[in-house]
């Protein structure tokens, strides 16, 4: 196929692209081919080829539901593209059958709206695609995107405006996705890729740090009310993690069953620490400033109150997100020890880059609500006199405090420095462990 793919839904191709054509019957062992290419509408050399395969499952010739799609991909490529010459054979073009089509729910649900792009946008010929995934985690769509993938479409030069028809998918009303613009600067045509140097826009509640969006039927508004949706992120290609594990001893009931905890890593330019009119600690996060994210079913805690605490092993970890916003400061090529991630101070006492916490979200919504709580690292126990920190740790400049305030009160502590691969804790008795969030405090 020599044509252009602008969604994902096949069945749209342009037969007048198509310059070679089979029919094979395969059984259950792979299948050997030959693919003749057509000797009229296209001049050699045919550039930005693509050979892919319809196994078409109920045999109707057409491409519906349960059928599959497999592709020549090169190594990590999900569609790698060819350039056919004049009397040269290819060879080891293997396919394999990586894409699923989906049954249509019959569902007259739709996405329409606009995304915000960098103003280079506009004067750029590299394509956004607004992409929708079965997902509510914004690291699956970064680590494995086509594994969570329900919908792409290709947006014409220029145009922020969309309107796509998921009525094909089997998305149903009620479903949770993530919804992002992918602006794929180094495309030379195929498919969607996601990598290093492009840019991309997640659809994103900054009150409640919501992700995920709920389908409804008939039209869906994209952004929606309190949400925003803007092309803002660079992806990078690095591996970091941080290291964690979870003390829920000081929190309150909840849902076992259907509660989630949310664990984030957030920048500390993305972070503001305040005491409220009650002498409550509060914590409020700016998600364009999100470094990690993951989301555990409640019950994955590592201690809860009884017994003596243990570090888990191993423990957990917190992916780096490859996507970080355009204000983050990110140094690709240093090795340990030097920083990945810029932070404030750095090289000094009061070096600084990220909290880290978890949201105890009570009911599962996937969203900050009146009843959850959050959780932070921290032990550093703090006196306050009339509105002012005694030897006040190093995150002392990021707090809001009243002058009437006095009291003693755990802070979050940020984490020093990010580094590629794993970062742990460094305790004082000379060993390293998984970062502990705990102090559950109530999130309004």
């Amino acid at each position: 196929y020599a044509g252009e793919i602008t969604s994902s839904d096949f069945s749209a191709i342009n037969v007048n692209d198509v310059i070679g054509y089979q029919t094979l019957t395969k059984g259950a062992s792979p299948k050997a081919y030959t693919l003749n290419i057509l000797p009229f509408g296209k001049n050699v050399p045919i550039e930005n080829v693509q050979v892919f395969a319809l196994l078409d499952a109920n045999g109707n010739e057409q491409v519906d539901g349960g059928d599959k799609i497999g592709f020549y991909g090169k190594g990590d490529e999900f569609s790698s593209l060819l350039t056919i010459t004049n009397g040269t054979a290819l060879t080891g073009i293997d396919i394999r059958f990586k894409f699923d089509v989906q049954k249509a729910s019959g569902y007259d649900i739709s996405i329409t709206g606009t995304f915000s792009p960098p103003s280079e946008y506009f004067r750029d010929d590299m394509p956004v695609y607004i992409t929708v995934f079965d997902s509510d985690n914004p690291g699956d769509i970064l680590n494995d995107p086509y594994s969570v993938l329900k919908y792409f479409y290709k947006m014409p030069q220029g145009e922020i405006y969309f309107d796509c028809d998921l009525s094909h998918t089997d998305l149903i009303p009620g479903d949770s996705v993530i919804i992002a613009a992918l602006w794929d600067l180094d495309f030379a045509g195929g498919f969607p890729d996601p990598d290093r140097g492009d840019k991309i826009g997640l659809l994103v509640n900054k009150e409640t740090y919501q992700f995920a969006a709920e389908l409804s039927y008939g039209r869906n508004i994209i952004p929606s009310e309190d949400f925003e949706f803007k092309v803002n992120k660079n992806i990078y290609d690095f591996t970091a993690n941080i290291d964690f594990a979870l003390d829920l001893s000081d929190t309150g009931s909840f849902d076992m069953d259907s509660g989630k905890i949310i664990v984030v890593a957030i920048h500390v330019e993305g972070v503001h620490i305040g005491i409220n009119l009650a002498g409550e600690l509060e914590i409020e996060f700016d998600m364009d400033y999100l470094l990690g994210v993951d989301i555990l079913p409640a019950t994955q805690y590592d201690y809860i109150g009884v017994g003596q605490r243990k570090d888990p092993v191993p423990p957990r970890s917190l992916p780096i997100l490859t996507a970080l916003f355009e204000q983050v400061v990110v140094y690709e090529s240093n090795t340990p020890p030097q920083p990945l991630i810029k932070g404030v101070d750095h090289g000094g006492e009061m070096e600084r880059t990220a909290f880290l916490a978890a949201i105890l979200d009570k009911n599962g919504n996937g969203q900050l609500d009146r009843e959850d709580e959050i959780g932070y690292y921290g032990d550093d126990l703090v006196e306050i006199i009339d509105g002012i920190p005694v030897d006040p740790p190093c995150c002392a400049d990021i707090i809001d405090i009243p002058d009437w305030f006095s009291g003693r009160i755990y802070l979050p502590t940020p984490i020093k420095r990010i580094i590629k691969g794993p970062n742990q804790e460094k305790r004082e008795n000379g060993t390293s462990g998984p970062y502990w969030i705990g102090h559950f405090i109530p999130a309004f």
